[in-house]
């Protein structure tokens, strides 16, 4: 559709690749579950720094949240797409959840702004001009 942005993204997992998508039905569960956004960040992507000197932050994940949020993300992106989402023991056997991490964090942040800054703020240049 002209106009809308779907926040459709790959997750790969273990070298495959499945349609995800962090859009604003995501967000509100994401905001409902953790009461806000700024507590699911911290449970995904937070580095304390005790964490930062040992460069090992995989103590710190809350992998309950990791798995939830991989869940959502996918079953979002299948019904976004028209795709069957994949089985659910994909996600429960990721062998590197660390890069898992990075990624859903990486998607989620990408969610929260526009894909070209640029095209945004030129668009509200001119309509102050006018």
């Amino acid at each position: 559709k002209d106009g809308e942005v779907m926040r459709i993204f790959n997750l790969s997992i273990d070298g495959k690749t499945y349609p995800a998508c962090c859009g604003i039905r995501a967000l509100a569960q994401l905001q409902k579950r953790y009461g806000s956004l700024k507590e699911f960040e911290n449970k995904i992507f937070s580095r304390s720094e005790d964490t930062e000197k040992s460069e090992n932050y995989l103590d710190e994940i809350d992998y309950q949240a990791l798995l939830d949020t991989t869940i959502l993300f996918l079953e979002e992106g299948a019904e976004a797409t028209g795709k069957k989402a994949p089985d659910k023991k994909i996600v429960y056997a990721v062998s590197n959840p660390a890069k898992l991490a990075t990624e859903i964090f990486t998607a989620y942040a990408g969610s929260m702004f526009p894909e070209n800054e640029n095209d945004e703020k030129n668009s509200e240049s001119q309509t102050e001009g006018k």
